[in-house]
This record gives C-alpha cells, structure tokens and sequence, in this order.
C-alpha cells in the first residue's frame, strides 16, 4: 500500500460566543496513494482510505439493500475489503511497529 502525505494544522472556527479548536487536515492523495493515518491533537486517529467510485457504489448499494431486508450484520467484512479499509488498518499497525 502507498500512504498518501499530509499536512496537520491546529486552527480555531469562530463558534460565535465560544471559539472553538479543530483540526484541519490536508491529504495529498498522489496516483498509487491508497491509505493516509493521521494522529489528531486530541489524540484521536482518522484512517481513510483511497476507493474505486465503482467498488464504493457497490459496497453502499449492497449495504443498503442490507439495511431494507432487516439484516442483522449490514456491514460484511467483504464490504470493508472492497474499500480497502481492512487493508489500510493493518498498514497503519504495521507502520508503528
């Protein structure tokens, strides 16, 4: 997998009465680029991932159709697959070894 560069920047959005800290995240998503993690200042983590616009329409027409027939487990791992999400968290785990 190909991880796609980015640039982190703390900033404030003006809340009206109260300020409020965000985070603002620039992904440079290259060609052959699939993956991008990136540790937020609060800690948190954002792992997103580069899919085919097919594959996605898929996934989300199949999980819908999930969601409409009452199915239990609307989201199969053969979903996650598909968008390389899978793939991209065990890179991220693999990158902090």
């Amino acid at each position: 997998m190909s991880t796609a560069p980015h640039d982190l920047q703390a900033v404030i959005l003006d809340g009206g009465a109260a300020d409020i800290p965000a985070d603002e995240v620039r992904t440079f998503w290259r060609a052959g680029d699939t993956e991008c993690s990136v540790e937020l200042t609060d800690d948190s983590l954002v792992i997103s991932v580069r899919a085919d616009s097919e594959d996605a329409v898929t996934v989300r027409t199949d999980v819908q159709a999930r969601i409409d027939a009452g199915e239990s487990t609307v989201v199969l791992a053969s979903h996650l697959d598909l968008l390389g999400l899978r793939q991209a968290v065990e890179a991220w785990v693999r990158g902090a070894e």
